[in-house]
C-alpha cells in the first residue's frame, strides 16, 4: 500500500530578494538650492536577485518617505481633561522607476534621489521613514512584492579634509573682557570640540578660577496650519561639562586658552524636517574668584555659541565622490534648510 505523501512545512524561500549596496544614503550639505552640493543627485545602489525560474516581465521600483508627528499639545485638552495630541502624516518622497528583466540571475539598479530630502530619523514623538518596494510580475496573475527600509543620513562635512570656518564672539562685560573663536562645525568623529578663548579682568583682586565647556543639545518641534508655524517649547538636553582651570598669572588678553569638551557617543547630529529639528550649541560658563576668598561672590558669566555637530560620510570620500585637500568641495554653512514642497501642505489633527 502507497503512504499518502507529506507535505513541507518549511517555509519556501522567496523567488527574490532585494538588496542594498550600501547601509545609507548619504546627501551632503543643507538642503538649499544654492548647496553646491545640491547639483551632484544621490543615487540609492542596489540589486534584486532571482531565486526561482520565474519569467517576470516588469519590475516596478519605488521610493516613498513619510514623516510623522505624535505630540502633546501645550495648552489643550479634550473634554476628560486629558492633554491634546498634535497627529499628523505627511508623504514627503516618491521616486519610482521602472526596470526591463534581461533573464539574467540578478539586475541592479540606481535610484536619483532629491537632494533637499529630509535624513532619517526616529524620536520620541516624530518620525522620517523611507521604504523602498520592488513590485515583480510575470504575466496577469503572477506577482510578487518585496520592501526594505531605507536610510537617509545627510551630512554638512564632505571629509575629514575639508576646511572649517570658525566664529568669534567678543564682548566687553563692566570689568571682563572676552574673546571666544569656535569651529563652525564639528565632526561627531573627532571625538571633541575644541575652542580657543582669550579673556582680561580689569578688577583688584578678581580673576577667572575655572571654566566649564559643556555641548547642549536642542530637540525642537513644529507643526504647520493654514494660518501659520506653530513651534513648541524645546527639548534640551545638557551633557557632562568639562572643567578648564587656567593656569595662575593668565588673565592678559594675549594668552590663548584651549578648551576642549567631549563629544559623548549618545549625542545625535544635526537634523532638520518639517516637523523636527536638532541644533547643538556651546555652553562656556566662566567662575569668578579672587586668591585670597575676600572679595565678594560674583555671579558666573554663561556663553552660548551654536554649533553644527554631524559626520562624515560612509567611506568619506570614496563613498561621495568627493575630492580632498585643496581639490575639495566647500560646503556653505550659512545657508537655510529650505524644505518647500511639503511645508507648504500639511494636514494636522488635533485629538486626544
Amino acid at each position: 500500500m502507497l503512504k499518502p505523501a507529506r507535505r513541507s512545512t518549511s517555509p519556501q524561500s522567496p523567488p527574490a530578494e532585494l538588496c542594498l549596496e550600501s547601509a545609507a544614503v548619504s546627501l551632503i550639505g543643507p538642503a538649499n538650492d544654492a548647496n553646491p552640493m545640491a547639483q551632484v543627485r544621490s543615487k540609492l545602489l542596489g540589486s534584486i536577485v532571482f531565486h526561482a525560474n520565474v519569467q517576470w516581465t516588469r519590475i516596478t521600483l519605488q521610493l516613498t518617505g513619510v514623516t510623522k508627528l505624535n505630540i502633546a499639545a501645550p495648552g489643550q485638552h479634550d473634554d476628560n481633561g486629558q492633554p491634546s495630541h498634535i497627529t499628523t502624516t505627511t508623504n514627503i518622497c516618491e521616486v519610482e522607476k521602472e526596470l526591463i528583466p534581461t533573464g539574467e540571475s540578478a539586475i541592479n539598479f540606481g535610484l536619483h534621489l532629491p537632494h533637499n530630502l529630509p535624513p532619517s530619523i526616529e524620536t520620541k514623538h516624530a518620525s522620517v521613514v523611507y521604504t523602498l518596494i520592488a513590485t515583480l510580475t510575470g504575466g496577469p496573475y503572477k506577482k510578487h512584492k518585496i520592501q526594505k527600509n531605507v536610510l537617509v543620513k545627510r551630512h554638512y562635512l564632505p571629509n575629514s579634509s575639508v576646511m572649517i570656518p570658525t566664529a568669534s564672539l567678543a564682548k566687553v562685560q563692566g570689568w571682563f573682557e572676552y574673546n571666544i573663536e569656535t569651529p563652525r562645525a564639528c565632526a561627531i568623529e573627532a571625538g571633541e570640540v575644541v575652542l580657543a578663548a582669550r579673556w582680561s579682568v580689569e578688577k583688584e583682586r578678581m580673576d577667572v578660577r575655572t571654566v566649564d565647556f559643556q555641548l547642549e543639545e536642542i530637540e525642537s518641534y513644529r507643526y504647520r496650519t493654514r494660518d501659520a508655524v506653530h513651534k513648541l517649547p524645546p527639548i534640551i538636553r545638557r551633557f557632562p561639562a568639562s572643567v578648564y582651570p587656567p593656569p595662575t598669572f593668565s588673565q592678559d588678553i594675549n594668552e590663548t586658552h584651549l578648551i576642549r569638551a567631549p563629544i559623548p557617543p549618545a549625542l545625535r547630529g544635526r537634523h532638520y524636517s518639517n516637523y523636527v529639528e536638532i541644533t547643538h550649541r556651546c555652553r562656556i560658563t566662566f567662575h569668578f574668584g579672587s586668591p585670597d576668598a575676600r572679595m565678594p561672590y560674583v555671579e558666573p558669566l554663561v556663553v552660548e555659541i551654536p554649533i553644527i555637530i554631524t559626520d562624515f560620510p560612509i567611506g568619506e570620500d570614496t563613498a561621495t565622490g568627493i575630492g580632498s585637500g585643496d581639490d575639495g568641495v566647500q560646503v556653505d554653512l550659512d545657508l537655510p534648510e529650505y524644505t518647500p514642497q511639503y511645508e507648504s501642505a500639511v494636514q494636522v489633527s488635533v485629538g486626544p
